[in-house]
């Protein structure tokens, strides 16, 4: 019955990775929106997507942006996914300014061993 279709149960998004290894792969998930959502793909799977979201208010001299994956390219990090979950649901997170960045400057030290 087409009243319980749903645009997700017929078209998903897979993210595959540039090494085409299936396991370090994202999806394939339900997409949302409609026929008539831009990005909507034409075929059941789409295996793209934006890859950089960012907002900037100037006024209020905030941003906001997101990209696909996380924060380590190393499959075996932690930081691996970290922002898939972010990027999957349309939301963003808050970027500093350059005066932000610049105030805030650390100090890290790294010993490396053998």
């Amino acid at each position: 019955s087409p009243r319980s279709w749903t645009w997700g149960r017929m078209h998903t998004r897979e993210l595959t990775n540039l090494a085409l290894v299936s396991d370090l792969s994202y999806g394939p998930r339900a997409e949302r929106g409609d026929g008539n959502t831009p990005l909507a793909a034409g075929g059941r799977i789409s295996t793209s997507g934006p890859s950089w979201r960012m907002v900037v208010d100037w006024g209020a001299g905030t941003f906001q942006g997101i990209y696909p994956g996380g924060q380590s390219e190393n499959p075996a990090s932690g930081w691996y996914t970290n922002l898939v979950e972010t990027w999957w649901d349309g939301r963003l997170d808050p970027m500093l300014s350059a005066d932000q960045a610049t105030a805030t400057s650390g100090v890290a030290t790294w010993k490396l061993q053998q």
